[in-house]
């Protein structure tokens, strides 16, 4: 299993525009990485339609932003807010900016 608390969790995990959380295709973190997504759940619809939506207004611009309006996007997302509380499925978003 992948911890959420381990600083680099992001890196076990790809997304598509649609919502699906994905292994990653590095072999030694795919195994943790499926283990994780079949045990906690975190393919089923209700959650693939709710990171969907997340990404949903990010594909809409994503192709008309600059270089480093794409980074500032990155960095906001990378942060937490005045609550200390991340944007909701901010690592979906982090990895379609970045790919």
């Amino acid at each position: 299993m992948v911890s959420p608390i381990n600083a680099n969790c992001e890196a076990f995990f790809n997304y598509t525009d649609d919502g699906q959380i994905l292994a990653t295709d590095n072999s030694k973190k795919q195994l943790a990485a499926e283990t994780t997504i079949d045990k906690l759940g975190l393919n089923i619809d209700k959650l693939k339609d709710l990171r969907a939506k997340a990404v949903e207004p990010i594909l809409e611009i994503i192709n008309t932003i600059t270089e480093g309006e794409r980074q500032d996007l990155i960095l906001g997302f990378s942060e937490t807010d005045s609550k200390g509380y991340y944007e909701e499925f901010c690592a979906a978003i982090i990895y379609l900016l970045k790919n």
